[in-house]
């Protein structure tokens, strides 16, 4: 069963939403000041790079196979097994990723925002 297009929309605005403030945005300068600037912005450059290539992948998938989603492009690849492997680990990277913003929030040397 396909998705609705308003469903499809608020699903990829909350998981985009999710990927840049969770898992981009507060992560930054600690690698930064792990790695220093050169190395930093060598390795954004190959995330970057990365992500645009499984991005543009994805989109491709989703044009040849008619589906808007994960689960709707891992079942016309693979069937229902991977359609289940897909959502499986899109609630275990969620999940991962929830943990370790509270890991994040609850460490000692976290100094809260003052303007």
């Amino acid at each position: 069963m396909e998705e609705r297009p308003m469903t499809a929309r608020l699903s990829a605005a909350a998981t985009l939403t999710l990927s840049i403030l969770g898992s981009s945005v507060l992560p930054i300068p600690f690698a930064f000041s792990k790695m220093g600037v050169l190395v930093g912005v060598l390795t954004m450059g190959i995330v970057a790079s990365a992500n645009c290539l499984t991005s543009t992948l994805l989109l491709r998938a989703a044009l040849k196979t008619g589906h808007s989603s994960y689960e709707g492009i891992a079942e016309a690849a693979g069937g229902s097994t991977w359609k289940v492997i897909t959502q499986t680990s899109l609630i275990l990277l969620l999940v991962g990723t929830l943990i370790g913003d509270f890991c994040l929030l609850s460490d000692g040397e976290l100094q809260p925002l003052t303007l």
